[in-house]
């Protein structure tokens, strides 16, 4: 049993080009691969309020119909905010393998007849009528689904558990099926996962514990909604984005093809699609770095990646407003020899804004003198220094008293 699985799609208008690129790739490995079965774990669409006559919207029509004529192809919609219900159009989709969108929790048989493949929802059947797995599909956990609880952290609590239950509950069913490999599809956070440096996720999200998952005594857990790709434990897989969205973003992407033995014993691999590489470098010469070494540190800091050719470059440089003009952004792009774009970015800050703050930092009187002069390109006389020193090193009534007598020093 031979199964392609990905997730995390966010087809839009922007970066429809890269999107498609990486959608072919999967295409073209479904026909290399010749899975039985097509997961996509969710967020198809990167926008809810996606519209049918956009460039994703018909580049998603076309991709899920070409995967459909590969094999039976199995949907989860993912987070409300992205999929919302625009995903559920696919199950329209006519092609020769049917196209299943599961938007609540549910369990359905992949069955294998004289006319094809097909998803069934009888649960008489034995294995003996060429049931080829068991598949149980759970969409992004909402409220909708458990309608308990009242105030969101209490309900969180309370539908994690809903939660274990119903796997305990699909778990319970799919052990009627014996010898045949159960399948489970998710969209949701699982405990322990790994958070891409560019992914932020909703503080409310639901999470579902290793253990609770293992209720459903699934051979292979297939989810979306993490953009890193990973495995958890022994049989749970995050497929992660199929391409690079952010700067930055620099982890692996692209897809798994598991596949499930006799025995039930499951072997996964993954499959890179070739995704662009989107690099960030950052500095700021507001702090200790000096703006004249900004092109020496830049070539140090492109060293640091392997391959920049055809990379698409951001560089940040935060740096005073009144330095700006001794950047030179054409020798900076040179630096990024082969580069598909450097993009240079110049944030420009005034000293007002960060003179008070950072004076307030230092402890010495004599070095906030310095710091003072420094910021106004003055220098200060060693017989100032000397009277800040006294200053501060004797007590009230003793600069009273010297006050008195004539002055300090």
């Amino acid at each position: 049993m031979k199964t392609l699985h990905f997730a995390d799609i966010h087809a839009r208008d922007n970066d429809i080009d890269e999107i498609e690129k990486c959608l072919n790739a999967i295409v073209q490995a479904g026909w290399n691969e010749s899975p039985d079965l097509i997961v996509c774990a969710g967020d198809v669409f990167d926008s809810q309020n996606v519209k049918l006559d956009s460039k994703a919207a018909k580049l998603i029509f076309n991709v899920f119909t070409q995967l459909a004529d590969i094999a039976p192809v199995a949907v989860v919609i993912g987070t409300p905010s992205h999929d919302g219900t625009a995903a559920e159009v696919l199950k329209h989709v006519k092609a020769k393998h049917q196209i299943r969108v599961s938007k609540r929790p549910e369990q359905f048989l992949l069955v294998r007849r004289n006319n094809g493949t097909s998803f069934i929802d009888d649960p008489m059947l034995s294995e003996d009528d060429g049931i080829m797995a068991i598949i149980s599909m759970v969409p992004t956990p909402t409220k909708q689904f458990f309608t308990s609880a009242s105030d969101i952290k209490g309900s969180d609590n309370e539908i994690a558990q809903a939660m274990g239950q119903m796997f305990g509950g699909f778990g319970a069913r799919a052990a009627g099926f014996p010898g045949v490999p159960h399948i489970m599809v998710g969209h949701f956070q699982v405990g322990g996962a790994f958070i891409s440096e560019t992914q932020q996720l909703a503080g409310l999200d639901i999470e579902i514990s290793k253990e609770q998952i293992g209720y459903a005594q699934a051979n292979v857990v297939m989810l979306g909604h993490i953009h890193l790709r990973q495995q958890i434990g022994s049989n749970i897989f995050y497929s992660g984005s199929i391409f690079r969205k952010d700067f930055g973003e620099l982890d692996p992407k692209g897809f798994y093809i598991h596949e499930i033995d006799w025995t039930g014993a499951v072997t996964s691999r993954p499959v890179e699609t070739p995704t662009r590489k989107l690099i960030k470098i950052s500095k700021d010469f507001t702090s200790r770095n000096h703006i004249e070494e900004a092109n020496e540190l830049i070539e140090i800091t492109s060293n640091d990646y392997d391959d920049i050719d055809g990379a698409y470059i951001r560089v940040e440089l935060k740096c005073y407003q009144d330095e700006a003009g001794k950047l030179d952004k054409t020798a900076i792009t040179a630096i990024f020899v082969g580069a598909a774009d450097v993009d240079i970015r110049i944030i420009r800050v005034p000293r007002e804004n960060v003179r008070s703050a950072h004076i307030l930092k230092l402890v010495t009187l004599r070095d906030k003198i310095i710091e003072m002069a420094r910021l106004k390109s003055e220098l200060v006389p060693d017989s100032v220094l000397m009277k800040a020193d006294f200053l501060e090193n004797m007590t009230p009534d003793q600069i009273m008293a010297g006050a008195l007598a004539g002055g300090v020093g």
